[in-house]
């Protein structure tokens, strides 16, 4: 986890490369049996280009 404040795009980048970096989704299961955390799969791949270019236009590259 890194702290800080950041935009909705930057978070959403940051789990989703999170995500296939560690091959998993956030999120445990703790001793009840529940999930706890983002179940979700980050990112869909067919928009993470999208994203990526909206990057790229904020940080001027």
């Amino acid at each position: 986890m890194e702290p800080g404040t950041r935009l909705y795009g930057e978070a959403r980048l940051m789990e989703t490369r999170r995500i296939i970096l560690d091959q998993t989704n956030i999120g445990r299961i703790d001793i009840s049996g529940t999930r706890r955390g983002n179940n979700q799969g980050g990112i869909d791949l067919k928009k993470l280009w999208e994203y990526e270019a909206w990057e790229r236009t904020l940080f001027g590259q």
